[in-house]
């Protein structure tokens, strides 16, 4: 079998959810959390995204979020930065179809 090459470093962001509220949150500059992908921190190199891991691991052992993850994000020009996966797209903008609202209470005479 044989070995795959290595890949490339892509940027990318520490999501999490808030142990609180269950909430997607994400990493941003200042230290803190946000439930908007928006105001993550993108970490661009190798050691920016370990530096990123290993603060944001300090909030897992606080037990403030559960569930770090690093993940990619698309950097491309004149676009916003978004995840690269559908799994983190939908995490960070929510559902892909229309999510009904309460059906209205049955009235019986």
């Amino acid at each position: 079998m044989m070995a795959k090459p290595a890949r490339n470093f892509e940027a990318v962001v520490a999501s999490a959810n808030a142990l609180a509220s269950g909430a997607v949150v994400y990493r941003t500059a200042e230290g803190s959390w946000s439930p908007h992908f928006k105001d993550a921190l993108i970490a661009r190199s190798k050691s920016e995204a370990e530096a990123l891991l290993a603060a944001a691991d300090g909030d897992v052992k606080a037990t403030l979020i559960v569930e770090l993850a690093l993940i990619e994000v698309a950097l491309e020009e004149g676009v916003a930065p978004r995840p690269r996966s559908l799994r983190e797209r939908i995490r960070a903008e929510g559902p892909t179809v229309p999510i009904p609202q309460d059906p209205q209470p049955v009235i019986r005479t």
